[in-house]
């Protein structure tokens, strides 16, 4: 923990909540000395279990921080009044969110910015494994990709990765915690399974599938039912971009997308292999990565004017209650009649009495009403209110007053209704 940064938690304001993960919040906050805005991601509460956790991942992150497609860790945040414990993580915010809300929000995506983005995601992972010792992710997937203001690539949640020493698996040796069903391999839901690199391979060719089809790479979501087909050999369905026979370099990707999922791990390629070939791809594309991006930039604009309540997501897409909350507190609501011009409960309607019903029915019998009939129109019944001092539509003798009705027997007592009065 000495090479560590340590930030005190008092240097931190504005402090917002953006999201969520296992054991920890993600806020966003403003750095007073620094003056610019930070991704704390912080234990909840007092969860002692998570210490360790949390201090293992910063000490990843830190390792794996000189890559410029992996977030960068600034620090961690200490605790003076309870003994310099350790609380959270600073890291890079980023402003633009993750690649999940990308493909969610802003599609389609132009296929320049595709390649690139699929580009720079091998290129940090590449990164991660060329460490010594290699770093496996274990958890590679779009919510987990995050974006720079320019769309350039991060890697980011280490929370899942692990060092390797020759064959062995620094950390939970005899156990695989996993990670996300859709993108995890066949080999990791057998009993006693080590990670591997391929593991990262595997996940890497699920999360291109996502990028090019801008779809999930299946259209269930039990894992349980996901974890038998893949075992069985089923990967996403790769029609749709086969279709697409415009697309400079898109049939040899999708040929070694292939490659990178087969079911036999020692015959997928490494991500020096995986560098290789997705820059040759990338570069066919490259003379219209400018526009793309700008396109995809002024739709971020124009969604965020057409509706400004509306906030970036950013390191989650998960649903995130406090957010939801706050946007309640803001809207604005128009009140169409005040509270005490409304109609009175039931309970609370005068009772037509005895004395009411006499003086009604004595003021209709001297009145020759043209329509007053069994059934009047819906004008009539517009026009003259059912009053007991209007003369109007007949009454049932033993019948309480209420607005609008007519020569009626009622199958029913009303809630109003008050024997007592007769």
């Amino acid at each position: 923990m000495e090479f560590l940064k340590h930030i005190s938690e008092e240097s931190l304001k504005d402090w917002f909540r953006i999201g969520q993960g296992g054991f920890g919040m993600i806020y966003r906050a403003r750095h007073t000395e620094w003056n610019f805005d930070v991704a704390v991601k912080k234990l909840k509460g007092d969860v002692s279990w998570g210490l360790a956790e949390l201090l293992s991942e910063a000490k990843k992150m830190a390792i794996a921080s000189p890559s410029p497609y992996v977030i960068t860790m600034y620090g961690i945040v200490k605790e003076i009044d309870k003994g310099n414990m350790c609380r959270g993580i600073v890291m890079e915010y980023m402003e633009n969110g993750c690649l999940d809300t990308l493909i969610s929000c802003y599609r389609p995506i132009p296929w320049a910015l595709k390649f690139r983005i699929i580009h720079q995601v091998a290129l940090g992972m590449n990164w991660l494994h060329s460490l010594h010792p290699p770093l496996l992710h274990l958890d590679l997937k779009a919510k987990n990709v995050l974006l720079t203001t320019e769309m350039h690539v991060k890697i980011t949640d280490f929370g899942l990765s692990k060092f390797i020493r020759g064959t062995s698996t620094c950390g939970s040796e005899l156990e695989y915690d996993g990670g996300t069903a859709e993108y995890m391999p066949p080999e990791a839901f057998q009993a006693n399974y080590k990670p591997s690199t391929s593991t990262d391979i595997y996940s890497f060719a699920i999360l291109t599938t996502v990028v090019l089809t801008e779809e999930e790479p299946y259209p269930i979501s039990n894992s349980t039912l996901i974890r038998q087909r893949v075992c069985q050999g089923d990967r996403p369905c790769l029609l749709s971009l086969e279709k697409e026979h415009s697309v400079p370099c898109l049939t040899e990707a999708i040929e070694f997308t292939k490659c990178c999922w087969q079911h036999i791990p020692s015959k997928r390629p490494s991500f020096t292999e995986c560098c290789n070939n997705w820059e040759k791809f990338y570069l066919a594309h490259k003379n219209k990565i400018i526009d793309s991006v700008r396109q995809v930039q002024d739709n971020m604009m124009k969604s965020t004017t057409d509706s400004p309540s509306v906030q970036n997501t950013t390191l989650t897409t998960s649903t995130d209650m406090s957010e939801a909350i706050r946007k309640f507190k803001t809207m604005h609501f128009t009140e169409e009649m005040p509270p005490a011009q409304m109609a009175q409960p039931r309970n609370n309607r005068p009772v037509m009495t005895r004395e009411h019903q006499t003086q009604h029915q004595t003021q209709f019998q001297n009145y020759s009403h043209p329509h007053s009939s069994k059934f009047p129109t819906r004008g009539t019944a517009t026009e003259q209110k059912c009053h007991p001092s209007f003369p109007g539509p007949v009454y049932h003798p033993r019948y309480p007053f209420y607005p609008g009705g007519y020569y009626v027997t009622p199958y029913f007592n009303p809630p109003y209704y008050n024997p007592g009065s007769f």
